[in-house]
């Protein structure tokens, strides 16, 4: 077994990934494990300055052009990796730190490579020539352990790790330094963007409101028009797991056991039927109203307030009616004791 710690990125990045990673494998990977590195970066390392964990026997480094472009980094670890052939099997399994940018290389590179990724492990140990990886889920409310059955294993290990005790390169044998001379082609980076707002998690969980849409609200059109009621009604905008994994709401704004636990004053619920999971991120607010055309729905047990109906049409019909009165100049107010306006 071999395995192969990437590091990317820029000084002092570089060095922080050397620190944690370091530390990793003091607690779970300790023994006789051949170990080579790969630091990929645009700046020029000097090899007589690199601290390197001690278990390291081979360095291998390569300069991409732009430290800010991932497909540079992807590029050289499929160059790195393809020349040499590992077996299926017996492959190694590459290591990342716990930084945003190289966790997304981890993902990235195990599709590329044909093998498996696992982000945030916090353990990791063999059973019957197994890697079984420790990581929370459920948004940290569980522990679950992944047992990685193909090659290669990228994985990224979550935050908190630190070691401070390094070696000077000068402890590896100078023939095991390779700077490897990889041509990376020119992608065709994009020549455009957009700049779109992106939803503070915390945002949603201080709201005092919250409008949480589900299934029910049929399209992203609809979405678009629950999001422009939040934003008229000064609240915040929730989804459950099925309107987030059709991508009609991003990841940070899923309620409930996978997602955020929300408690605000006030809580509107339009076409969400209220399973079980979904509950655990609603039920701390203190007044839900739901609104469902399935008289049956699970939601309107716990619900104050319980609309059965069509929730797209009542969107609209609110929206409609707090247009009105924002332009007559009254200001919309909730009060949960109240129907003042």
């Amino acid at each position: 077994m071999k395995k192969i710690m990437v590091f990317g990125g820029r000084m002092p990045d570089i060095e922080g990934q050397i620190k944690e990673l370091n530390a990793f494998c003091r607690l779970y990977l300790a023994g006789e494990i051949e170990t080579e590195a790969w630091m990929i970066s645009d700046q020029d390392l000097n090899m007589a300055q690199m601290t390197v964990t001690p278990e390291v026997s081979r360095i291998k480094l390569v300069k991409v052009r732009n430290p800010y472009v991932a497909e540079e980094y992807l590029a050289v670890i499929q160059a790195l990796y393809g020349n040499t052939h590992y077996s299926p099997d017996t492959g190694p399994f590459l290591l990342f730190g716990s930084g945003s940018f190289v966790s997304a290389l981890a993902v990235r590179a195990a599709y590329r490579l044909n093998g498996v990724s696992c982000v945030g492990v916090r353990k990791l140990r063999w059973q019957n020539e197994r890697l079984l990886a420790e990581k929370m889920v459920y948004s940290g409310h569980l522990v679950a352990e992944f047992q990685l059955k193909k090659r290669p294993c990228c994985l990224a290990i979550s935050p908190g790790f630190r070691d401070g005790s390094m070696i000077q390169a000068s402890g590896v044998e100078p023939e095991n330094f390779t700077v490897a001379d990889l041509t990376v082609a020119a992608g065709d980076w994009p020549r455009t963007y957009r700049c779109d707002r992106t939803i503070d998690a915390a945002g949603l969980t201080a709201a005092a409101l919250v409008l949480a849409v589900g299934w029910g609200i049929g399209s992203r059109e609809n979405v678009r028009q629950t999001a422009e009621l939040a934003l008229q009604l000064g609240g915040e905008l929730g989804g459950s797991r099925p309107v987030v994994m059709n991508a009609w709401l991003g990841m940070e704004q899923l309620l409930g056991t996978s997602g955020a636990v929300v408690a605000p004053e006030a809580c509107l619920v339009f076409g969400a039927s209220g399973s079980a999971a979904f509950k655990v991120g609603i039920e701390k607010s203190k007044w839900i109203a739901a609104v469902n055309c399935d008289e049956n729905a699970p939601i309107f047990q716990y619900a104050d307030v319980a609309i059965c109906g069509d929730c797209r049409e009542f969107i609209s019909e609110l929206l409609q009616y707090v247009n009105r009165e924002q332009r007559s100049g009254d200001e919309i107010v909730y009060d949960r004791n109240s129907t003042a306006k």
